[in-house]
């Protein structure tokens, strides 16, 4: 059996993004996600227990990544 190949927690967020961008939808399964990524399920589930996991993540790394934007904001630091 061929190694499989890891990917990283941010790596299936990004990949996760690109296929909502590009087809405007969600993918049909787990199952038709990790084989788009030519990876086995069990890395998917590695990192996240479901689609609803993962996009919770998403909506984590945008608010951080806002508040940081912010809180490195001289403008904002003035109000």
């Amino acid at each position: 059996m061929e190694a499989q190949k890891e990917i990283s927690e941010n790596q299936l967020v990004s990949k996760y993004i690109d296929i909502l961008l590009e087809t405007g939808k969600q993918p049909a399964s787990i199952y038709a996600f990790s084989k788009e990524l030519n990876i086995d399920e069990r890395i998917f589930y590695k990192h996240f227990s479901s689609f609803e996991h993962l996009e919770k993540k998403v909506f984590t790394l945008f608010f951080d990544n806002a508040t940081s934007l912010l809180e490195n904001n001289e403008d904002f630091k003035r109000l």
